[in-house]
């Protein structure tokens, strides 16, 4: 990828990309990562699908899938 598309690529992720952060203790970060570890997903894939699934979860009638997901 060229230095021109970088600086696009850039631009497009700061208007359209947000992170999303929690702290935790650091014992409970490491439980997370070997959780994740000994299922195969890495722990960014793994919380970007549960925020994907819970992204419905603002409409009236979809506040049982907010308690699905927690």
């Amino acid at each position: 990828m060229g230095k021109y598309q970088r600086k696009r690529q850039a631009r497009w992720d700061a208007r359209n990309l947000v992170t999303i952060s929690t702290h935790v203790t650091r014992e409970q970060a490491a439980q997370f990562r070997r959780a994740c570890s000994s299922l195969g997903a890495t722990p960014y894939s793994t919380l970007r699908k549960f925020v994907l699934s819970c992204h419905d979860a603002t409409a009236p009638g979809e506040q049982q899938h907010i308690k699905e997901c927690s």
